[in-house]
């Protein structure tokens, strides 16, 4: 499967549309949700991310929260 994923805000969908085209799974996360027990798992089994939209959509401390969580 794929080693890296891409990461939106979830309540960007202009960033969301942008994100399909790179052929990477998709991963919305709500800001004040950050990462929830469910994708724990998923982010774990990987190496890396982009996030989309750069952190005036996503913040430096969820950024942070994801990457702790990487394989």
């Amino acid at each position: 499967g794929a080693r890296r994923f891409s990461l939106v805000n979830g309540l960007s969908y202009v960033d969301a549309v942008a994100a399909s085209t790179l052929r990477d799974p998709v991963i919305y996360i709500l800001p004040r949700q950050g990462v929830t027990e469910s994708l724990e798992g998923f982010i774990g089994e990987k190496e890396g991310f982009r996030a989309i939209g750069g952190t005036g959509v996503i913040s430096e401390e969820l950024m942070k929260n994801v990457k702790s969580h990487l394989q």
